[in-house]
């Protein structure tokens, strides 16, 4: 079996198995609302705390599927946060968990996991013990939750005003999280503990911002599908042009045109400018650069297989994407009736 469905089968376990108080004959109900919340998903942050640990070692073990564990739960806490937030009603087709549950019991999931959390935490400290590499990965993590969180207080209140700021916060609220999964399995490697690693530790830094940066223009240009996609996926219109949030390709546009909301100058002025083919150029020097970085890998490792076919896979995305005519606003005055 191949090490990677072998290792999201047994993450899967892991996962199912962290709710343990909800355990009696009368808790289904309790039962099912936790995996609602954990249940599904692409599994990519996991698979990238796979991918770092095989840049260093030939395979696996059980520690490593408690730290992916906790990048998992880190991530489904923030997507509940976030679709609570942006009051999404569906997310990539299915009820997101507020609109399922409702809004108070959002908040206590959220709670829960961030109990998971810690538990997750206190396994990591037990299986590392005195190990140097504790500190490195513990730092990760904290990485991890301080720059989530102040990305995503600094977009509510509308600091992603420019390019700058737009890639400032995609870095903390998309990037930091890929990123730091690439390494925190890097760290937990025999090999790193064992051998001189800045460089290979910087360009697997390096490599997990770009990837960063492809997720984060990927679901930016999301926004721009026709309606049917939109509503779907999304459950709703246009919602980073809505709630004037971070979105790559409304920060090339003049804060006058986007703050008016008048549709059809805002699809007039896009598309004079060129602007879904300027950020398309860039994602494709983005993808050449992970290509220069991944060829930077060690050659035996199922790790560096994995990425090559990862940025296979996201350069066929955005070159279909490329040749689509992405305009998504069908009636001009579908957001002024929203």
């Amino acid at each position: 079996m191949d090490i990677y469905k072998k290792f999201i089968l047994e993450f899967d376990s892991v996962v199912r198995q962290l709710c343990t108080e909800f355990d009696n004959k009368g808790d289904i109900e309790l039962q099912e609302m936790y995996m609602y919340a954990v249940r599904t998903g692409r599994r990519y942050r996991p698979m990238l705390l796979l991918t770092g640990k095989l840049i260093g070692d030939a395979s696996y073990d059980g520690t490593s599927l408690k730290l992916a564990a906790a990048v998992e739960i880190i991530h489904k806490y923030s997507l509940i946060l976030d679709d609570y937030v942006d009051s999404d009603p569906l997310r990539r087709g299915e009820t997101t968990y507020y609109q399922k549950y409702g809004r108070n019991n959002a908040q206590a999931m959220s709670a829960y996991l961030i109990n998971l959390l810690f538990r997750q935490m206190k396994l990591i400290r037990d299986d590392f013990m005195d190990d140097l590499r504790l500190q490195s990965i513990m730092s990760l993590y904290e990485e991890i939750l301080s720059d989530m969180s102040v990305g995503f207080i600094s977009d509510l209140n509308k600091k992603s005003r420019d390019v700058r700021g737009i890639r400032k916060i995609s870095d903390m609220q998309t990037s930091t999280l890929l990123r730091n999964s690439l390494l925190i399995g890097f760290v937990s490697s025999d090999f790193y503990a064992s051998n001189e690693c800045a460089f290979l530790y910087k360009t697997l830094c390096e490599l997990g911002n770009d990837i960063g940066t492809v997720f984060q223009a990927y679901n930016d240009i999301e926004v721009f599908f026709d309606s049917k996609y939109q509503m779907e996926n999304k459950g709703h219109l246009f919602p980073d042009f809505v709630d004037n949030r971070k979105n790559i390709v409304l920060s090339k546009v003049p804060f006058r045109i986007v703050n008016n909301r008048e549709t059809s100058e805002l699809m007039e002025y896009i598309n004079r400018n060129h602007l879904f083919e300027e950020v398309f150029m860039e994602m494709q020097d983005v993808l050449t650069d992970i290509r220069a970085k991944i060829s930077l890998l060690p050659n035996e490792s199922a790790g560096k297989q994995f990425l090559v076919k990862f940025i296979e896979e996201k350069e066929k995305v955005i070159l279909d994407l490329s040749k689509t005519d992405i305009m998504g606003f069908d009636d001009t005055n579908q957001i002024n009736a929203i």
